[in-house]
């Protein structure tokens, strides 16, 4: 009796001694950095094209981040931090359509003084450059597809709308956070964009 009762301690110790090394190896494989491939591969071949309003109803918006992979590879993320929000492009909560470059935060926010609901708009871009790094291989496309877009852009000055044709493109330092980031601790994935050395206006104010 002893003998079975000392054999079925043993057992739970080694049962937890187990567990504790599995959970520590998961907590360690979360904080790992991002590999140097996958931000090279974003450097080379994403843009930070635009950044949107998008209405939910007359009272609440969320932001979009629109990401544009102009390699032949497929970028296979799904979940990113930028300038402390949460977005995803996974076709869940409010995004809307899964992979289609658009990452929508998770949140939503109320209209305000300063981000004012616009009738009859239900997208509107808040971004006044687009945003490549220095590193970025795909020029002449980005030129092209820029050419083709359109989207309804606000003018706080008149408080008007205007259709937005090709806009101008900056350089700037684009790197991807995997330490001291808001989007640490929940995401298991790609970590924040971090943007420097460069100055563009993002009217996502509250």
């Amino acid at each position: 009796m002893k003998k079975l009762i000392k054999s079925i301690l043993i057992a739970l110790m080694l049962g937890v001694v187990v567990y504790s090394c599995t959970e520590n190896e998961e907590k360690e494989t979360i904080s790992q950095t991002i590999p140097d491939s996958s931000a090279s591969f974003f450097k080379e071949n994403i843009s930070i094209f635009d950044a949107r309003v998008r209405s939910i109803n007359s009272k609440l918006f969320v932001k979009e981040l629109y990401l544009v992979n102009f390699s032949d590879k497929k970028w296979d993320q799904a979940k990113i931090g930028f300038d402390e929000i949460l977005f995803q492009d996974d076709g869940k909560g409010y995004d809307e359509i899964k992979g289609d470059g658009v990452f929508t935060s998770v949140s939503s926010y109320k209209f305000n003084e300063k981000v004012i609901f616009r009738k009859g708009v239900s997208v509107y871009s808040v971004m006044d450059k687009i945003i490549t790094s220095p590193e970025f291989k795909h020029s002449e496309e980005l030129n092209f597809f820029k050419s083709k877009y359109v989207m309804k852009s606000f003018n706080k000055s008149d408080n008007s709308f205007t259709d937005k044709g090709p806009r101008a493109e900056i350089s700037c330092d684009v790197e991807i956070c995997s330490s001291g980031c808001i989007a640490d601790w929940i995401w298991e994935g790609f970590g924040c964009i971090c943007v420097s050395n460069c100055r563009v206006t993002i009217s996502w104010d509250l």
